[in-house]
């Protein structure tokens, strides 16, 4: 998706407006946001989150704890909803834009845990080139990889593992596994 690419905002998803079949995020997704989440969750402390959707996992972070939370966020329409939602959360850190092009603001911070939901033709860069310039010794990442095919390979300083989980989708073209799969390194 890109940052001038119009969206369909419905109850249950996101869409692009001229690829209705192609979902940016659907609310199925909650319990592997969750476990997400409470992996990415798991030292508490300072957590990157690149991309908002639908601010699903955003919410499992506040609710699971954090003492920071950054949220990188491209789209105009998606970053005006994370704007709304983290008003009343002080922890929270809204940053604008592409998070390839502000890889150099990103890195000169460390985090405790970095979740990973965006674009996944470029996931691999960033756990390539990223991960672990900004992840503090024993943080956690993790990542969108529905399908389980996409374990991590990079670092060799890294613990790398996945939880499988059951999940309920409704027919679409965007995934129709019954089984999603939560990958989460931990730097050692």
């Amino acid at each position: 998706m890109t940052q001038n690419q119009q969206l369909i905002f419905e109850q249950d998803y996101i869409a692009l407006k001229n690829h209705p079949d192609k979902f940016v995020m659907m609310s199925w997704e909650t319990d592997l946001m969750k476990l997400h989440a409470q992996h990415v969750t798991r030292n508490s402390g300072d957590i990157l989150e690149i991309g908002f959707g639908m601010g699903i996992s955003a919410q499992f972070i506040q609710n699971f704890g954090c003492t920071t939370h950054t949220i990188v966020e491209s789209h105009p329409d998606i970053l005006q909803k994370l704007q709304e939602w983290a008003k009343d959360k002080p922890n929270v850190t809204v940053i604008q834009g592409d998070w390839f092009e502000l890889q150099d603001t990103i890195c000169q911070h460390q985090f405790d845990g970095v979740f990973y939901d965006a674009d996944c033709n470029r996931s691999p860069f960033f756990r390539e080139k990223i991960v672990d310039r900004v992840l503090k010794i024993d943080g956690i990442f993790t990542y969108f990889a529905p399908n389980g095919t996409d374990k991590y390979q990079y670092g060799p300083a890294l613990y790398r593992d996945y939880v499988d989980i059951q999940v309920n989708i409704p027919k679409n073209k965007y995934h129709n596994e019954s089984r999603c799969y939560c990958p989460y390194v931990i730097k050692i």
